[in-house]
């Protein structure tokens, strides 16, 4: 059936749309039929993924003993900090049925400002690592570990953390004396 399915896709990627309207006309019902799986395999990922993001945010938590961490709507743990604005951006991205294959953590930034005030800090510290540019956001892969074993993954996070916690830290000193 799979193999069906995959000569289906294949095919539509080689008619114009008139001829595909017509094709899923006659064939709404077996197109209705693969959609109801496709969601139900997605969901299926998507819990799977879910609870254990729920599981590593507590963890991390723990580690690094801040409660800012966040599981954005159960797909991305992030973590933030505040000005420039930078972000913690870590996920699982999913492989041929496997819900957990890579456990990707990026390092973000939301405009190109904030981009520039850290770009000579971060590519000093990952050289090897290309920026993505996605309209205004940048992303830097910082690691791509296994998704099955908590161990490296926490490490990886808690690495994260303290390059950026170091990154950002501003030493604050005021006057003993008041004017």
């Amino acid at each position: 059936m799979i193999a069906q399915y995959r000569q289906l896709l294949q095919t539509f990627q080689h008619h114009p749309n008139d001829e595909l309207s017509t094709y899923f006309s006659t064939h709404a019902e077996q197109i209705d039929t693969l959609i109801q799986l496709y969601n139900e395999y997605n969901h299926r990922i998507l819990t799977l993924q879910e609870a254990r993001l729920n599981k590593l945010k507590s963890e991390i938590e723990h580690i690094t003993n801040d409660r800012q961490w966040q599981n954005n709507e159960g797909l991305e743990l992030e973590y933030h900090y505040p000005y420039p604005s930078i972000s913690i951006e870590a996920g699982f991205a999913s492989e041929n049925g496997d819900p957990f294959a890579k456990f990707n953590i990026y390092i973000t930034t939301p405009t190109i400002q904030s981009w520039n005030h850290y770009e000579d800090k971060l590519l000093t510290t990952y050289p090897d690592r290309d920026p993505q540019i996605a309209d205004n956001k940048t992303l830097l892969l910082i690691n791509s570990l296994s998704g099955h074993e908590n161990e490296p993954i926490l490490k990886g996070l808690r690495s994260a953390y303290a390059f950026l916690s170091s990154l950002t830290f501003v030493r604050i000193s005021h006057p003993l004396t008041s004017h």
